[in-house]
């Protein structure tokens, strides 16, 4: 893990999942950068990462009931999924920020009452949203609701009842290049 962190690009990693571990990496170095002074990582409990893109659907610690976790059976535990995410863009964010859903199901998904949340819990409730089979919707954020930092965050999708079925996180680093929209 430290040798990972040590990576001086801006890629190097400061979060690892090891056997369903999650760990915070401490990386520190002497004045001039030169050197490791030490490096530690910090357990910050159990982890049930889907893939290695970001993408978790039941990370616990935000308070949030979760849906239950994928089986063989059902992989997926919702087939609305976040896909992108355009969380820098050109001037002003207000009003040019945007979500990007796809629903990978069979079925229409009714959306209503559905929700998106940043990573202060701030919330954007749909009022009426279909998405048809296949279908992608890009959601527009005025700014009012939830807000998508430039130093990193996380988008969460939950159900009418409050339960969490997905959750994409994405860093500073990515977050770094102005209008771009950034893949989950």
């Amino acid at each position: 893990m430290g040798t990972v962190r040590a990576h001086q690009g801006v890629q190097a990693p400061k979060v690892a999942v090891v056997e369903g571990a999650r760990y915070d990496m401490k990386l520190f170095h002497s004045e001039n950068r030169q050197h490791i002074r030490t490096f530690y990582p910090i357990f910050k409990g159990e982890s049930d990462i889907v893939d290695g893109g970001g993408r978790d659907s039941n990370i616990p610690g935000d308070g949030q009931p979760d849906a239950p976790p994928p089986t063989p059976d059902n992989p997926v535990v919702s087939p609305v999924r976040i896909i992108a995410a355009r969380v820098n863009p050109f001037g002003h964010d207000p009003g040019f920020e945007t979500i990007t859903l796809v629903n990978t199901g069979t079925q229409t998904q009714n959306l209503a009452g559905w929700s998106l949340r940043d990573k202060n819990n701030n919330e954007l409730v749909f009022d009426e949203l279909e998405l048809e089979t296949g279908e992608f919707r890009t959601i527009t954020l005025d700014g009012f609701d939830i807000q998508l930092s430039n130093k990193g965050g996380e988008i969460r999708l939950h159900n009418a009842i409050g339960t969490r079925l997905h959750r994409v996180t994405y860093s500073k680093a990515q977050a770094k290049t102005q209008g771009i929209t950034l893949l989950f």
